[in-house]
């Protein structure tokens, strides 16, 4: 574990691995999953967004909003879901299916390896899905 660095000021310093880490998502399309509520009914989200640094940043989510679209109807069409745009960024939301923590990991997995030719980072967790307790 590293410990808290301060500058001569006082103020802490940021590790350099969060540093690079931060500098390699400026490349990368990140997803963050995002649990916006546990309790009935259980609402969890995967927000989708193209790095500051990417070229055409509006075509390439235009594009996964068009393929999530598409994974939705043709395999979980069961599940309560919907899609929003909002602040340069795609929000996929679902509530209070059991399928919807199992339909967000396929998602999550689609997308990794439909977007080849850019960096992919996932961020957070759903506290709600049977994985997170294992």
């Amino acid at each position: 574990m590293n410990k808290i660095q301060f500058d001569s000021t006082g103020k802490p310093v940021m590790p350099e691995s969060v540093k690079q880490d931060l500098e390699k998502e400026k490349d990368s399309v990140v997803l963050t999953k995002i649990q916006v509520r546990l309790n009935n009914p259980a609402i969890a989200q995967l927000k989708i967004v193209d790095g500051e640094n990417l070229q055409n940043p509006q075509s390439i989510l235009s594009e996964i909003k068009n393929y999530c679209n598409s994974f939705i109807d043709s395999r979980y069409s069961s599940v309560d879901t919907s899609i929003m745009s909002r602040e340069g960024a795609l929000i996929v939301e679902s509530r209070a299916s059991w399928k919807m923590y199992s339909f967000f990991e396929a998602l999550v997995k689609e997308l990794k390896s439909r977007i080849k030719n850019l960096n992919v980072v996932v961020r957070g967790s759903w506290e709600g899905s049977r994985d997170h307790y294992l």
